[in-house]
């Protein structure tokens, strides 16, 4: 029976991606890291490279569900980054609202 578990067929369930950064990518660690430490850039670069191999088919349903998961994951890091982004500028805006009102006397003096 070792000879069945060395068969192509058990060679199957192994992505055609895999050793690539599809692959890498899926990993816990990666995927934490890439929560943590990757650039909105890097993270949107590697959803387009994900919906890529999805586009392009050829892939088990596992494969592909695994690659849709790791895309969601993805989208969900982007979104995170912008939304906290646009929190940024919109408290820069604020700021820089308050400090026009201090420079132009606060807005009190006659008109």
């Amino acid at each position: 029976m070792a000879k069945d578990s060395a068969s192509p067929s058990a060679g199957h369930n192994q992505s055609p991606l895999a050793g690539s950064e599809f692959a890498l990518s899926r990993s816990p660690e990666r995927s934490e890291g890439t929560a943590k430490g990757q650039s909105f850039e890097e993270a949107f670069a590697q959803l387009e490279r994900t919906v890529q191999a999805l586009d392009a088919g050829g892939l088990t349903l596992e494969q592909a569900t695994d690659l849709f998961g790791e895309g969601m994951r993805l989208a969900k890091v982007c979104h995170d980054m912008l939304d906290a982004t646009e929190l940024k500028v919109r408290q820069l805006q604020v700021n820089f609202g308050q400090q026009i009102r201090l420079i132009d006397g606060g807005g009190n003096g006659p008109c």
